[in-house]
């Protein structure tokens, strides 16, 4: 609908604002809570259309999708700092188990380090 695609340009514009101030490239996240960090089809389809706005804007640009997930655990006092391996980050907060994997537009891993 005309909202959804007028809001999509906008956020599309202030991504190219975060470009223009050196990033070498934008990382766009959401969230499955109690899920898997993989991309659904339904996230292929709108990362694809996001990522077709985005290259109209800014040719150059690098545009990755990460997806987070979070499980909740029993609760506890202990926190873990992330660790990166391959495409995956992941680490504890008092309350969840959360990963976090990155991906480019045709669903390939992306290494972070």
């Amino acid at each position: 609908d005309y909202t959804e695609i007028r809001l999509r340009r906008e956020f599309v514009k202030e991504l190219r604002g975060y470009y223009n101030e050196g990033y070498d490239g934008i990382i766009v996240v959401h969230t499955h809570p109690e899920g898997e960090p993989e991309l659904t089809p339904e996230d292929m389809g709108t990362n694809r259309e996001l990522y077709e706005e985005f290259r109209k804007i800014c040719k150059d640009c690098i545009l990755y999708f990460g997806v987070h997930a979070y499980r909740k655990r029993r609760e506890s006092k202990k926190r873990e700092k992330p660790k990166y391996s391959g495409n995956e980050l992941r680490w504890l907060s008092l309350g969840c188990i959360h990963i976090v994997r990155f991906y480019d537009v045709n669903r390939n891993p992306v290494e972070v380090y």
